[in-house]
């Protein structure tokens, strides 16, 4: 099967870039990926779109030769609205990677199923184990949507303080509180990292689709404290095995049409 690949070309990689490079990595023998930006008119069986914030309207005339499947990453509030509707309306297949989102984003008359977020949860299961842990951490992107301000306040009205790892403009709200600023991580030093603490927090303020450190904290052995705008809990309160194999999963998904 040729199945064209979209997919925003940008510099930043974060959650949703490492997941479709895990899904492209794993594409079963028989798959052909064609990169639609390389080759727009190549002849495919299908198209499968991921994040595409990047992409005009002309994208609308590729897709609508052939059947589409569309991943959400997150609830996709950024790019054209006019493709957003587009593929809402008329893709064969939307992937949302947790039920909670349909909560979350606008009206999809396309059918809907959710597979968690592609991630390899092994690295993180081998440390679960881990002895002599102690204190709160917190990992991600430090941007306002993922609760800084929150962490912050919880810290501050529980008194217990929190060690901050990540990157991004709400370094200095943290570097100006009693909690500790502890530098950005490496992805292969997260396990090591979540097995010294007892306890990972975030508490995002925007829908977080399907947090990728808050199933590797939970992997990990760490008691969570999140809010109900974390959309990884369904699946770790709902289908825990549902966390594992993820990549046959979506594979299983996509290959239906």
């Amino acid at each position: 099967m040729k199945i064209g690949w979209i997919q925003d070309n940008s510099a930043y990689e974060g959650g949703a870039e490492m997941a479709a490079s895990m899904i492209r990595r794993s594409a079963p023998d028989n798959v052909v990926i064609i990169d639609i930006d390389s080759d727009p008119y190549a002849d495919v069986d299908m198209y499968l779109v991921h994040n595409c914030a990047l992409y005009d309207t002309s994208l609308i005339p590729i897709l609508s030769k052939k059947p589409v499947v569309k991943i959400c990453y997150d609830v996709w509030l950024e790019g054209d609205p006019m493709v957003r509707k587009w593929v809402f309306d008329y893709a064969a297949k939307i992937i949302t990677v947790s039920p909670t989102m349909k909560n979350w984003m606008p009206s999809i008359r396309a059918p809907i199923v959710s597979i968690p977020c592609p991630i390899d949860l092994a690295p993180f299961e081998a440390v679960s184990n881990s002895e002599n842990r102690s204190g709160v951490c917190w990992i991600g992107r430090l941007h306002p949507g993922k609760g800084v301000k929150e962490a912050l306040e919880w810290s501050k009205s529980t008194g217990i303080l929190v060690d901050f790892y990540g990157y991004g403009g709400e370094k200095e709200r943290v570097e100006a509180s009693a909690c500790r600023y502890c530098g950005s991580l490496q992805y292969s030093d997260i396990p090591k990292t979540l097995a010294k603490y007892n306890s990972f927090l975030f508490l995002p303020t925007l829908p977080d689709a399907c947090t990728r450190t808050v199933m590797e904290a939970w992997a990990a052995g760490c008691e969570l404290i999140v809010n109900d705008m974390t959309g990884a809990l369904w699946w770790i309160d709902n289908a825990p095995e549902r966390l594992f194999n993820i990549s046959d999963q979506y594979w299983a998904e996509i290959l239906k049409g």
